[in-house]
């Protein structure tokens, strides 16, 4: 170790053996101690513990655990805070504030089920009753199609539900034609990018998600078209803030060479079979790749 004699910050004087050596001021110093105050400063950076509000966010604990940990300042601004975790080769940032932004709508064909071509009757009798049923309270959502009429060999047609304040696309829609089923994703931001997400379906047996229909009591039978349906249209994750972690090439099980980011099991509701999420965590290369 090399001990500084005094807290000037012009140029090192450094005291070793009895002998004072200097040291330049430009000399790589990623990590300083002062012991006057017990600080520890990392690249210019002062440690502090990982607060509380970032440690406890459920990405983190699946991540880490309810570790204690060190953390130095990357950068601090008004919707995000960037940290670096002491000797774990992990990056986190949070983002503290919701995203205001919408997604961008890339279909403009208003859907009206008296207006649909011959071709697309198959749409409405296996959506309208999802729409009726849901979409038109509190307020009927705008739903929106592909300008061109959709192909009479269509397997899958897509929609997507316009959001009401923020505009842009707010759920995704799939209708399958020979599944007899509809599949209605929540489209929601993490870290400033948007997923989507499985919330609802008419028929669990045939989504990659595992859920389960209802088993509270009820009045009368389960309308025919929704006999193994599950979760609501509505479904949204609660917090609207989240922690993008990173993870650096050098980490031993970083499998790209590059930097990976972590996708949180919610993300992959329905894109990803629910038996490898409870299994495997899923990470990111800068290509995009799982």
């Amino acid at each position: 170790f090399t001990v500084l004699n005094g807290r000037w910050r012009g140029r090192a004087v450094a005291e070793r053996d009895g002998r004072v050596e200097e040291m330049a001021a430009a000399a790589p110093m990623n990590v300083e101690v002062d012991m006057q105050i017990i600080q520890l400063t990392l690249k210019s950076s002062h440690l502090s513990a990982l607060s509380n509000q970032i440690a406890s966010k459920p990405d983190v604990m699946e991540i880490f655990g309810k570790a204690r940990m060190q953390a130095s300042t990357v950068q601090m601004a008004e919707h995000r805070e960037w940290v670096r975790l002491l000797g774990r080769n992990h990056e986190l940032q949070f983002w503290k504030t919701a995203d205001p932004r919408p997604c961008v709508q890339e279909v403009d064909r208003e859907y009206v089920p008296g207006e649909l071509d011959a071709s697309e009757q198959w749409i409405v009798e296996l959506f309208e009753p999802v729409r009726l049923t849901y979409y038109m309270k509190p307020f009927p959502l705008p739903i929106f199609m592909a300008e061109d009429t959709t192909p009479r060999r269509a397997e899958v047609a897509y929609l997507v539900g316009i959001h009401p304040q923020k505009r842009g696309t707010w759920k995704e829609i799939y209708v399958f034609k020979h599944l007899r089923a509809v599949h209605i994703y929540n489209v929601m931001s993490h870290g400033r990018r948007f997923y989507r997400s499985l919330e609802y379906t008419t028929d669990v047996r045939m989504t990659l998600r595992e859920m389960q229909p209802s088993t509270d009591n009820r009045r009368a039978l389960w309308p025919r078209w929704e006999r193994y349906g599950a979760g609501h249209p509505y479904g949204q994750y609660p917090d609207p803030t989240s922690v993008v972690i990173t993870r650096d090439a050098e980490h031993p099980a970083n499998l790209s060479g590059g930097v990976e980011t972590f996708i949180p099991s919610r993300l992959l509701y329905g894109v990803v079979p629910s038996a490898l999420l409870d299994t495997h965590h899923f990470w990111q290369d800068e290509g995009d790749d799982l």
